[in-house]
């Protein structure tokens, strides 16, 4: 790779060549990932197979925007197939909606679907309840 001596950073340390800044996508990240709630499907639809669990439980993390198929397949652990058949299921049984929007389709869960207060969970302790607990308060 002779005509890649500009990518190699300075010194004789190095192992791996530098990448340019031009090839690594920016990654969007929540600075503050103890303040982020992840809301959920309400927990009557939660007794359903995983993977619809898992599908309701992204479109509902994005029901503003919506997701197309691509975009559940990248954030849900299995294969198209399944997403699909979750999809359909969910679609008949009214828990999703499927629109077209700037040419791309679009999928968003049901208002009735969003969990709108979602309970916090015994094993979610803060800090504080932490102290309180140690100290005796």
């Amino acid at each position: 790779m002779a005509g890649d001596d500009h990518l190699l950073p300075a010194g004789d340390d190095h192992l791996l060549p530098a990448v340019p800044s031009t090839l690594v996508p920016p990654v969007d990240v929540n600075p503050y990932p103890l303040l982020s709630v992840s809301m959920g499907a309400k927990p009557e639809y939660r007794d359903r197979p995983s993977v619809e669990v898992s599908v309701l439980d992204a479109l509902v993390d994005r029901a503003e925007d919506g997701m197309t198929v691509l975009e559940l397949r990248a954030v849900v652990d299995s294969d198209i197939d399944e997403i699909e058949q979750a999809l359909s299921r969910l679609k008949d049984d009214g828990l999703i909606s499927v629109d077209e929007q700037a040419g791309a389709v679009r999928i968003h869960p049901k208002d009735h679907v969003i969990e709108t207060n979602p309970a916090p969970e015994a094993d979610d302790q803060t800090l504080f309840d932490m102290l309180r607990e140690r100290l005796g308060f």
